[in-house]
């Protein structure tokens, strides 16, 4: 009979998740995570398999939480584009208070292209949110705010750099200033309809 589990599973992952975000998937060791969860190596592995496993756990915990706090943001204020312009406001004031920038594009920086496992998480994480963002767009298409004749996919691809660009300079220490115009230079992809 296997003994019970004496830690939850959510919380472990959720300590496990802030160890890689400060440090990187290769710059955190089993005993970095082992202090961080306060969990013994034997049930980290006995729980997750192994660190790669481990981190593809906390890669896609990650990815969960950041769906759930865009969607928030674009949800928070009526309009499409003032949802679009809050989410982006609350990633910066995010990315200013972290300084970590984004897990996912950390990873894909550090070790996607030499791990396909890896790889494959942060390409389901970053389609996740393209997904979000695009079915927003479209409903914002028909509802004429923005103009239906460009590719809903285009302006989420343009929206998605500018967030990977503010992540990458929130994790240098720029300035507030500097993440806003890349939010500013972002927006000024919308226009209204030709219609209004």
């Amino acid at each position: 009979m296997s003994r019970p589990r004496e830690f939850e599973t959510g919380e472990v992952l959720q300590r496990a998740m802030m160890a890689f975000w400060r440090r990187g998937y290769r710059g955190t060791g089993m005993q970095e995570l082992v202090n961080s969860t306060g969990v013994n190596r034997a049930s980290l592995y006995g729980a997750f398999g192994n660190k790669q496993k481990l981190f593809l756990s906390a890669l896609k915990r990650y990815t969960d939480i950041c769906l759930g706090r865009l969607r928030a943001s674009l949800e928070s204020v009526p309009g499409p584009i003032t949802g679009i312009r809050r989410m982006l406001d609350d990633f910066i004031a995010e990315t200013v208070e972290i300084q970590r920038g984004c897990l996912l594009y950390n990873t894909a920086l550090e070790v996607a292209s030499s791990d396909e496992e890896i790889r494959s998480q942060v390409e389901i994480g970053l389609k996740r949110i393209e997904l979000l963002l695009d079915g927003h767009l479209q409903r914002a298409q028909k509802d004429g705010s923005i103009d239906p004749s460009v590719d809903s996919m285009l302006l989420t691809r343009v929206i998605m750099a500018a967030m990977q660009s503010i992540a990458m300079r929130g994790s240098t220490g720029a300035a507030p200033e500097v993440m806003e115009s890349i939010r500013d230079g972002a927006l000024l992809v919308f226009r209204p309809s030709s219609g209004q």
